[in-house]
């Protein structure tokens, strides 16, 4: 065995290994570089690798073989001296492998230098990403449909991954025929990476080519091509999670992975009817028109007519019928009925289907007021899609108007500023935010927020009227709502205004413009017309003591019609807990503000307005009262506090 090793060294075998791997990882780090910059396949670096491993060998065997020497390649005898051309060959190797290393030093020496801070710890930031619409390369123009299918079945699956922020659907859509760079998308969308993308549909093939893009350098980081039966489709979209997951080194579960790997159907028809129908259903949701409601439904009826196990279409289906119905459902246990067995249809046959927890979890919170089940479905479909903006805003809603979890609400609605950046998303979003800050007394925050949502929107500028009031500034309020046409909703803002500054005459004034334009548009009798309280309290102070207090029994009495159709309209609770304070049936309003008090729906700046609100002024100095506002404020207290730790710690 001595003498083999022996031979080895004597016909250089240990010296060509060497300089075999040397330039193999030296070839292979110069065609990672340029592969990555160039937006190279996978594959080329795939090829290159395997070639260089067959290669060794095969220098191996060469070398044991054969001799270089000046004259060329020689056969290597049977047992091999130390010659003087061994000797020379194998100076010559030393030299190669000292030429390379140097290179090798160089190449690392030009990486620090040159591109260290195109580094990117993948464990230190943030990975946030946008799945842009994949173009449509096909002949048929109509396949439009097919390629948004794709898109969203790899945005989807991408949103499943916890330690990867995908933005929403919505966000991306403006950047649909926009020729803006890479640079100002993820700018404008706050991303760090960008997947863009084609699709092709050939008959019973498709050819889809995605490549992943880091923004700030707008350096592409993966790129491949999939070329396979259309029947393997699902398999392509768990393939591409993957290796982009892969290569942003972020860890997919094997439960996560599961989900991402699941085949919702085998029958593509079925599949292509539903692609058909999200399509129009999505362009139902921007473009409002009936008719692709219609056509939709149609759609998902002839998908699940194909695979009746289809969980997805049986979702789409639910959505449809909330949109249909979406007045009519209280106290109809019929629609109610209808609209739960969908829902629970796709999920007894998709347990892991996070739109259907979610489109179940709103049904409960907005139409059945069941918030320990609305809880558990919205919980469960974040568990199964972080990313799942629906889910977010509905849960955050919840935990600040009914179960003032404000801390949590505030945490929730930050993140969906992050994941939904369209328009219509951060409007409502910042106005979201602007209420909680308020609720917080953080008033600062709160009308930065609100100038947000007004640059986006100047119509909104009248919001601003509703926290003057809330400070007491009534004047300034003032001057926000006197301009603008003549509405029911300007009348009885600015009766109520000069009510609030003891100018009775004008808001006399403006109470019978509001209340002979409600006559005459025919709506006097409609219970939510909710101002005829305010309009006595001012009949009263102007000595007009009987017809104001009519008035105000007229007001309770529309306001029981409101609680037997709506179950629980909180407004009404502190409505008739002010009107029975005003009227000095003072058990009666400690009453109704227990009530209110206890469905915690002190949201609207509530707590803000009851320390001033004229209606209460009878009550004020009782001790219930006084602790349930005490009892309130220290909640608040403690909760800004909490965000002021957490804000200046990072965390929020």
């Amino acid at each position: 065995m001595k003498g083999f090793f022996e031979e080895l060294k004597n016909r250089n075998v240990y010296k060509v290994a060497t300089a075999y791997a040397v330039s193999s990882w030296l070839i292979m780090q110069v065609v990672n570089t340029m592969g990555t910059n160039l937006g190279w396949s996978n594959d080329i670096a795939s090829w290159i690798t395997k070639i260089l491993i067959v290669g060794f060998p095969i220098a191996l065997v060469l070398a044991w073989v054969y001799e270089l020497t000046p004259q060329g390649l020689k056969k290597t005898g049977t047992a091999q001296a130390e010659t003087g051309e061994n000797k020379k060959m194998g100076r010559r190797l030393n030299q190669f492998i000292i030429g390379v290393l140097a290179l090798v030093l160089c190449f690392l020496l030009i990486e620090r230098l040159f591109f260290a801070e195109s580094k990117i710890d993948f464990g230190k930031s943030e990975a946030s990403i946008a799945v842009l619409p994949f173009k449509n390369d096909s002949p048929d123009e109509k396949n439009v449909y097919f390629c948004d299918g794709i898109t969203e079945g790899v945005r989807d699956n991408l949103s499943r991954v916890p330690s990867l922020s995908v933005i929403s659907r919505t966000s991306v859509e403006q950047f649909r025929e926009n020729p803006s760079s890479v640079a100002e998308i993820a700018k404008k969308l706050g991303v760090q990476y960008i997947l863009e993308g084609s699709v092709l549909r050939l008959e019973d093939r498709s050819i889809i080519r995605a490549r992943l893009i880091y923004a700030p350098e707008e350096r592409n980081m993966w790129s491949e091509e999939f070329d396979r039966e259309l029947e393997d489709i699902f398999s392509v979209l768990a393939e591409v999670t993957a290796q982009i997951a892969q290569k942003l080194e972020r860890t997919i579960a094997p439960e996560v992975m599961k989900n991402i790997e699941y085949v919702p159907t085998d029958d593509l028809i079925a599949y292509d009817y539903y692609l058909q129908g999200s399509e129009y259903l999505n362009n139902y949701y921007y473009g409002g028109h009936t008719e692709n409601l219609e056509k939709a439904d149609l759609l998902f009826k002839l998908s699940l007519e194909r695979d009746s196990a289809f969980a997805q279409a049986y979702v789409k289906r639910a959505r449809i019928f909330r949109e249909e119905h979406q007045f009519e459902f209280f106290n109809n246990q019929s629609l109610v009925d209808s609209m739960l067995l969908l829902c629970n249809k796709a999920i007894s046959l998709a347990p892991n289907l996070a739109d259907a927890y979610c489109l179940r979890g709103a049904f409960y919170d907005d139409f059945l007021y069941d918030l320990p089940r609305a809880n558990e479905d919205l919980n469960r479909a974040l568990e199964l899609n972080p990313n799942h903006t629906g889910a977010i805003v509905q849960l955050a809603w919840i935990n600040f108007v009914h179960n003032r979890e404000i801390v949590n609400a505030l945490r929730l609605f930050k993140k969906l500023e992050k994941l939904d950046r369209s328009e219509s998303g951060l409007l409502a979003t910042y106005i979201s935010l602007a209420e909680i800050y308020w609720d917080l007394w953080e008033h600062e925050e709160a009308f930065r927020y609100l100038e947000k949502a007004i640059d986006i929107d100047p119509g909104l500028n009248g919001l601003k009227t509703w926290y003057f009031v809330q400070q007491g500034k009534i004047e300034e309020a003032l001057e926000l709502i006197v301009n603008g046409g003549d509405s029911l909703g300007k009348f009885a803002a600015l009766g109520f205004f000069h009510l609030l500054l003891e100018d009775y005459d004008e808001a006399l004034r403006y109470y019978e413009a509001w209340e002979k334009k409600a006559k005459r548009d025919g709506i006097e009798q409609v219970s939510e017309l909710r101002d005829w309280h305010r309009y006595g309290q001012v009949l009263v102070a102007m000595d007009k003591e009987a017809e104001g207090i009519e008035m105000m029994e007229y007001q309770l009495e529309l306001n029981k019609k409101l609680l037997l159709n709506f179950h629980q309209a909180h407004s009404v609770y502190y409505e008739d807990a002010g009107i029975y304070a005003f009227l000095g049936k003072e058990e009666l309003a400690l009453e109704y503000l227990r009530k209110f008090d206890s469905i915690n729906r002190w949201d609207d700046g509530k707590l803000h307005f009851i320390q001033r609100d004229p209606q209460f002024d009878n009550i004020r100095e009782n001790e219930e009262f006084k602790a349930i506002i005490k009892k309130r404020m220290e909640e608040i207290k403690r909760a800004r506090e909490e965000v002021r730790r957490l804000e200046a710690s990072g965390k929020l």
